[in-house]
């Protein structure tokens, strides 16, 4: 199995936009496994340094996506995480509910608590179309769409390079 490390940084200062960062952690281990899913099984401590996520808090997260039946953990000699389904068979959507991750609907960008269309904060109309566009997103696009991304191999490829010449 090669060896490859991949750092995602969050567009904003290494912070995340819309997503918390139990979130984050799920969708870098879980592109991380779609890209090298033909390797086989994956160590966690292979996992964590390819991903730049601490063993301790990729365990927590790791245990979530079991138990959501997205990954399975396979122990002994040669064990590992593995996608239980092919990347394009495994939603975003999927991902962020073993997570428990919910754009929430109705939480006002403003800070007012809850608004709607009746109650609406100033805010009210632009965040709404966020998080509908964001729910569209994650429901429409699966993991083969991140393990097909040229960004994503280009620096899997570099990191190859970097390990062989290292």
């Amino acid at each position: 199995m090669s060896i490859y490390r991949l750092h995602i940084v969050s567009a904003t200062d290494g912070e995340p936009m819309i997503l918390n960062q139990t979130a984050e952690y799920a969708f870098r281990a879980m592109a991380c496994l779609a890209i090298c899913h033909k390797d086989g099984p994956m160590r966690a401590s292979d996992l964590s340094e390819r991903t730049n996520i601490p063993s301790f808090y990729l365990s927590k997260v790791m245990r979530r996506l079991v138990v959501a039946e997205l990954v399975d953990s396979q122990r002994g000699r040669g064990g590992g995480f593995v996608l239980t389904r092919k990347p394009s068979e495994i939603r975003f959507a999927d991902i962020l509910e073993a997570v428990d991750y919910h754009a929430d609907q109705g939480r006002c960008a403003f800070g007012f608590g809850r608004c709607s269309e009746h109650d609406p904060c100033p805010l009210h109309n632009s965040w709404s179309e966020l998080q509908t566009a964001f729910n569209t997103w994650a429901s429409s696009h699966t993991l083969a769409d991140a393990s097909d991304d040229r960004y994503l191999k280009q620096l899997l490829e570099q990191a190859a390079q970097n390990a062989q010449s290292g």
